[in-house]
Parts: C-alpha cells; sequence; structure tokens
C-alpha cells in the first residue's frame, strides 16, 4: 500500500482510502471498500461547494476508528468558509458521520455530495488490477440507495443509508444547505455489505449503535484484549508496543498486496511485516 494511503478496519472489513478519506479506485486501484473478499465500495469522494476540499489534520487513534479534518482550498489572504470533519469507523459495517460548519458571518448556501459506485471486484481482480464490467442494478429513496450484481446464485449488493434526506442517484447523495453564521449541519452514512450464493452462507449485517457508543465500546474491548494479552519485553521499540500487533487479528486486507502494511496507521508507523 502507498504511504498515501489510509486503512480502517474490523476483521475481514476494511476501507483503504486516500489521506482525505476519498475512496478512487481509478486512481489508486487498492483503493475501496472490503468485505467477505468482495469491492463493495469502488469510489466514495466527499465534496463541499465548488473548491476542492484539503486536508488540515489527520486523527487515527486506532486502526478501526479514524477522523478527517478538511476545509475547502482558498488562497493565502482568504479566509476558508467552512471546515469539515468526517468520522470513518469500520464495525462489520461502514459508518461515516460527516460533520460542515460554516465560518462566516454572514448565511451560506452549500451543495454537499458524496459521490459513489461500485463495481463488485473480488480480491484477485483488485490485485490483478483487471477488473470486470458488471450490470449494477439500482434501488434508491430520499434516504438510501442501494447497488445490486446477480449472476445466477451470485448475489451481491451494498446499501448506503444517510441519517438525513438528500436528493439520491445512482451516482450518490446531494443535500443542499441553508447555513446561519456559525451553524453546523451532520448527516451520518452507513454502508451494509450483502452477499449470497448457493454454497456459502453469509451473516446479515447490522448497525450495533451510534458511532459514538460503537467508538467507545471498540475501544474498551481493544483496551480488554491488551490487559489479557502475555507481557511482551523487548529492547526494540517496534516489538515492545504491544499495540500496534492488535491490528494482527484483522488479516485480510493483506491479500491485497500479499503484506501486511500497517505504515498508514499513526499508532504504528514503523512497522512493516512483509509476507510471501
Amino acid at each position: 500500500m502507498s504511504e498515501r494511503t489510509l486503512s480502517v478496519l474490523d476483521g475481514s472489513t476494511f476501507v483503504v482510502s486516500d489521506r482525505l478519506g476519498d475512496v478512487r479506485a481509478d486512481e489508486g486501484r487498492e483503493h475501496g471498500f472490503f468485505s467477505d473478499d468482495t469491492r463493495f465500495i469502488s469510489r466514495w469522494v466527499l465534496r463541499a461547494g465548488t473548491a476542492p476540499l484539503v486536508l488540515l489534520s489527520l486523527d487515527q487513534a486506532s486502526y478501526f476508528d479514524a477522523r478527517f479534518f478538511l476545509t475547502p482550498s482558498v488562497g493565502p489572504e482568504d479566509q476558508a468558509p467552512s471546515s469539515v470533519v468526517r468520522r470513518r469507523l469500520i464495525d462489520h459495517v461502514w459508518i461515516e458521520e460527516i460533520v460542515i460548519t460554516n465560518h462566516l458571518h454572514d448565511p451560506s448556501r452549500t451543495t454537499l455530495t458524496v459521490e459513489i459506485d461500485t463495481d463488485f471486484a473480488d480480491l484477485f481482480e483488485v490485485k490483478d488490477g483487471a477488473v470486470s464490467v458488471r450490470d449494477v442494478a439500482c434501488e434508491l429513496d430520499d434516504h438510501s440507495v442501494t447497488l445490486t450484481y446477480e449472476l445466477g446464485d451470485f448475489r451481491r449488493s451494498v446499501t448506503i443509508t444517510s441519517s438525513e434526506r438528500a436528493v439520491t442517484s445512482r451516482l450518490g447523495f446531494e443535500y443542499i444547505l441553508d447555513l446561519a453564521p456559525g451553524a453546523q449541519w451532520s448527516t451520518t452514512l452507513t454502508v451494509t455489505p450483502w452477499a449470497s450464493q448457493q454454497t456459502v452462507t453469509f451473516a446479515r449485517r447490522a448497525t450495533r449503535g451510534t458511532i459514538e457508543a460503537l467508538g467507545a465500546m471498540k475501544s474498551a474491548e481493544l483496551e480488554a484484549w491488551l490487559a489479557s494479552a502475555p507481557a511482551l519485553e523487548s529492547e526494540l521499540p517496534a516489538v515492545a508496543r504491544l499495540r500496534d500487533f492488535a491490528i494482527l487479528r484483522s488479516s485480510a486486507i493483506s491479500q491485497l498486496t500479499n503484506r501486511y502494511i500497517f505504515g498508514s496507521l499513526s499508532s504504528a508507523p514503523h512497522l512493516h511485516t512483509v509476507l510471501g
């Protein structure tokens, strides 16, 4: 994986994106939302207004949780009209909270969009860079978009649900926002994959709680795992930090490149273990 990518994961379910949080499989073939050996999302691009978003800072305290602090690009002497915080958490499903704040002294109208797409490629297609074109069906309402691919008894689908009403299309979600001075607006998007085929049974996915509650729950689970792990002593700093090894419980991401790459994790910038 490139140093320009960032991974957020839970077991065999994970997102690989750029440092802004965008997924662009057309620019980085390893990008995507993966589960059950399938890429369920191949494009996930956030836009706020017409100016491109730029990264202010990035916080990834754990492998399952990340925050991206963004602002529209402006000139060196200009004030940014707004800021955007996107929080991403993986817990069998992908949950993303987007918060936009108006920093102007006047009311502001902003169009916020989330562009989406899927190719339902398997990991071998992604790794080899040879993704087949599939006929993807779409169902939508003003809170959700469901994309589905079927071939015989083989079926893959992904449903993206927004907590706030949106203008939806095959291409994603659009929100027209009128914000008072200093006002904030937020929405939570939940991405739920589903798979079915005759010889394999896949568990149904469900959200276990809000993003705040899940973050606290998963952090507590990690701390409990660390507390129960055996003591590890080493003169090597990279080995002495047991927290860096917690991610080893989540190994599916290695199938993309035949290696574990943890350089994108702020908690383990020095740990690179190559396999195969």
